[in-house]
């Protein structure tokens, strides 16, 4: 795709900041778990070259992390609502996995990444893990990171990229894994995330075939049953809404267990949408995957695998989920 042609640029952010790591208390509330974290984050950046064309709103997308590299799933299947509508995008690393994807690809461009756990491998408060994940790093800088990309966007500092641009909401989106990373942000992260003005960081939700609910660091093995009030998405006072696919609500990932009424009182404004005939992917979606070559670079072995084998049988279709999406945008 030609962005100049569209008038918009495509541009590539180092973040570095310090995160607290977060754990639940015994109340249901985030609690500091670890602080002041230092880390290095990219972020990938798609707004209209002239910030007098952009509309002032802005999608923060917590790039899916489920094959082992950065998937742009909401920009795959949004992209021509954002660039008709003028909108800023925001695409976010979300795990230190697909971190380390950056640097296995280019270790001299991406060198200082850092998804560092801040605790070392003796300290009684680390644990063992499992997977793709690394002893050495820290998922939960995540949460941190992204208050800080969502209040960069509105700053007008001098070393802000977004200081000429006049942005006045600020969105947070996920696709699915993604999506239980907003239930997790929305229900534990969200109470204390401020600007220095005290607002909220973000002026509202989109999560896509959520699956569950994050855990909050490395460590987290928090059960949250259905009688706790973190099963669903807690009231809070900005939009939220969750889209779902048919294909989800009752087989891979059977959200329906996790519904709750919609709601219109300025403390609890929700609205949840589940769409018959819809995937949990759809064609327009996949076609967007990386190219097989930088795959292979990341260190990925499978460039062909987008979604897990799972997800989609006898699907994906070519059902356009997205309008909902950009509806509910």
């Amino acid at each position: 795709m030609n962005l100049a042609n569209k008038g918009f640029e495509e541009l590539e952010y180092l973040v570095t900041g310090k995160a607290n790591i977060h754990q639940w208390s015994a109340a249901n509330t985030a609690e500091v778990r670890t602080a002041n974290a230092a880390y290095t984050n990219r972020i990938i950046v798609i707004r209209p070259k002239d910030p007098k064309k952009a509309n002032g709103k802005v999608m923060v997308d917590i790039l899916n992390a489920t094959v082992g590299w950065d998937f742009n799933k909401n920009w795959a299947v949004m992209h021509e609502h954002l660039l008709e509508d003028g909108w800023t995008y925001i695409g976010v690393t979300s795990k230190a996995v697909t971190a380390a994807a950056l640097q296995t690809f280019d270790p001299v461009r991406y060198k200082s990444i850092s998804w560092e756990n801040p605790l070392s491998l003796d300290n009684s408060m680390n644990c063992a893990v499992s997977g793709t994940d690394k002893q050495t790093a820290e998922n939960g800088l995540l949460w941190d990171m992204l208050t800080h990309v969502g209040a960069l966007a509105k700053s007008k500092d001098e070393n802000s990229p977004f200081k000429d641009y006049a942005n006045k909401r600020v969105y947070l989106a996920g696709f699915p894994q993604s999506g239980g990373n907003i239930h997790a942000y929305a229900n534990a992260i969200r109470p204390l995330a401020k600007r220095s003005d005290r607002k909220p960081v973000f002026d509202g939700y989109l999560q896509v075939s959520p699956i569950g609910s994050t855990p909050l660091n490395q460590c987290d093995t928090t059960s949250i049953g259905s009688s706790d009030p973190r099963y669903t998405i807690m009231p809070r006072n900005v939009p939220f809404i969750t889209v779902v696919g048919a294909k989800d609500v009752l087989t891979y990932i059977t959200t329906y267990v996790r519904r709750r009424d919609d709601n219109d009182t300025p403390a609890d404004r929700y609205r949840l949408y589940e769409v018959p005939g819809g995937s949990h992917s759809w064609t327009k979606q996949l076609a967007f995957n990386a190219d097989p070559t930088d795959v292979l670079n990341t260190g990925n072995t499978n460039p062909n695998v987008v979604v897990p084998a799972s997800c989609d049988i006898p699907e994906p279709n070519d059902f356009p989920m997205h309008y909902v999406m950009n509806v509910a945008f």
